[in-house]
């Protein structure tokens, strides 16, 4: 089991069947079904680069959060899994751009928090090149 204790997502995020910003529409995804937010995290490499989608955060309608492309764009936190040497980190997310050679590791309460303020002013991207 991972270690949990580090955060939990929803930390800052409304309920079940609560909307993060109620004036932004839905998005409505491929398979028709809509979601509360999509937004796609990117790497620019500040700028260098064509933007290189790695994955999307993504809310559910029922306040379900969660990332596809796990493993292959990015390594979530790995609690007591995560070894020494690995791109896996204990308690942050690590991304791996396969356009350059950035591979930022963002603390998950930083991510999330992140990742709700983007979502809530309705931003089109998250680039996780410029985050410091």
């Amino acid at each position: 089991m991972r270690d949990n204790a580090v955060m939990n997502p929803h930390d800052g995020f409304p309920g079940p069947d609560e909307r993060l910003n109620s004036a932004i529409p839905p998005v409505a995804m491929m398979s028709g079904r809509e979601v509360d937010f999509y937004l796609p995290v990117v790497c620019t490499d500040r700028g260098q680069h064509k933007e290189t989608r790695l994955t999307a955060a993504i809310r559910e309608m029922n306040g379900e959060l969660h990332m596809p492309n796990a493993l292959e764009a990015f390594s979530p936190p790995m609690g007591k899994e995560a070894t020494p040497g690995s791109m896996m980190s204990r308690g942050a997310y690590t991304f791996i751009c396969p356009r350059c050679s950035r591979t930022p590791q963002i603390k998950a309460a930083r991510w999330w928090e992140l990742v709700r303020r983007h979502a809530v002013v309705g931003a089109q991207v998250l680039d996780v090149s410029l985050i410091d």
